[in-house]
């Protein structure tokens, strides 16, 4: 499979070539989060940043909770109060909020500055910086109103207008906006910013999330790796696994927190399928290899996604990913290939993809594209040399 990043078939242009500024200082800024949002990608970020930089700065949320510590990066917290509702407070603490970090910009300096992980709409310190003739990077997982129209949760018509408007200006303002992958640029309707787009996905520890296991020595023909939440899909999994565990000696896994456990507990019983299914609760990243070296499909049934970490990690393991073609999955799976595409979030979609994956006449060569997948395009030094092509060339807003 190509590198799309070189924009081989992408349709964006090549990377450009530059060298780095002497002395460059990077500063992170990242959104706001909650305690129970994990922080894993913004740590793999601030790594590559780190590469490419001769100091680096994250300013980051104090409601999130945040334990990374590096002595090579300098941490900034930034006291924040998140809030559902009413709107108006909710929107009241945001620009609260945004000043926080504008002022932290004032002191710090720095000649680079990256909005990544939910501060897209950081409209005040996004202006600041381009006034004050800085470079700045929007790094994007998914542009914020077209993911917001596909939360039910959250989506409200006022909430995507003002999306739309800010995005409008940090979008324009930006000096260059980095998009996970090739295909967001069109799902996220990111065309007219062409001139100035480059694609910057993360990374996977290829020797931690390493093969150990043949596919027919793992115990779990599926598993389910996620938060526990409407959007991930996990009750559609639980819903499919009477059909995924053909006799009683089958099993499949799931591996997450959050509020819907009770729920995937009461399906799992009614369905009496309990014993055939273990759920373990939170997993440290640390011991995640081991499970996926258990697992032989990895379902992901998202709603919406950027380019997750759990399909390359489970890809670099050697597992088959049986996931739905959002944000950049399809740049990394190609059905039949290198992993499979489901066509819809249902039980009986899921339950029939499992069972493709699972009789499929080469799944053991698929697992290996995969992992070569990983191998070529998504280690750590590959994405610090995507990062550094990047940050090298610093070309204006257009």
């Amino acid at each position: 499979m190509p590198d799309k990043s070189t924009g081989d078939e992408s349709g964006l242009p090549a990377p450009r070539t530059g060298t780095m500024t002497a002395r460059r200082t990077i500063v992170l800024v990242t959104g706001r989060w909650r305690r129970d949002q994990a922080l894993y990608p913004a740590e793999k970020l601030i790594a590559i940043l780190k590469a490419c930089a001769d100091s680096t700065v994250w300013i980051a949320t104090k409601e999130g909770g945040l334990h990374y510590r590096d002595d090579e990066v300098r941490i900034v917290e930034v006291q924040d109060r998140l809030v559902e509702e009413p709107l108006y407070v909710n929107i009241f603490y945001h620009i609260l909020h945004q000043l926080r970090v504008l002022l932290l910009l004032l002191k710090i300096g720095g000649d680079t500055v990256v909005f990544a992980f939910g501060s897209d709409l950081c409209l005040l310190p996004i202006l600041f910086g381009r006034l004050a003739g800085k470079e700045i990077i929007l790094r994007t997982d998914g542009r914020p109103s077209a993911v917001l129209k596909m939360d039910d949760k959250r989506a409200t018509p006022l909430k995507g207008r003002m999306f739309e408007l800010v995005e409008r200006i940090t979008y324009a303002a930006a000096s260059r906006i980095v998009p996970e992958s090739p295909i967001m640029v069109s799902r996220y309707h990111l065309e007219k910013y062409r001139h100035k787009i480059e694609t910057g996905g993360l990374y996977v520890d290829a020797g931690l999330f390493a093969r150990t296991t043949n596919l027919e020595e793992r115990r779990f023909r599926a598993g389910f790796i996620g938060r526990l939440s409407e959007e991930k899909g996990v009750l559609a999994f639980a819903e499919s696994l009477p059909a995924v565990l053909p006799d009683s000696d089958a099993e499949a896994v799931i591996i997450g927190y959050g509020h819907l456990a009770p729920e995937v507990a009461r399906i799992l019983s009614a369905k009496g399928i309990r014993h055939q299914v273990i759920c373990t609760g939170r997993v440290d990243n640390g011991d995640l290899p081991r499970y996926l070296n258990e697992i032989q499909t990895v379902v992901v049934p998202s709603a919406f996604e950027g380019l997750p970490n759990i399909v390359l990690e489970s890809m670099a393991c050697g597992c088959v990913v049986l996931a739905t073609p959002v944000g950049g999955i399809p740049d990394l799976i190609r059905d039949g290939v290198t992993g499979f595409l489901l066509d819809d979030r249902s039980p009986a979609a899921i339950a029939e993809g499992v069972s493709r994956a699972c009789t499929h006449h080469d799944r053991e060569g698929i697992a290996e594209n995969g992992r070569r997948l990983i191998e070529q395009q998504y280690v750590f030094s590959v994405a610090v040399e995507r990062y550094r092509r990047i940050l090298g060339d610093s070309t204006p807003a257009g």
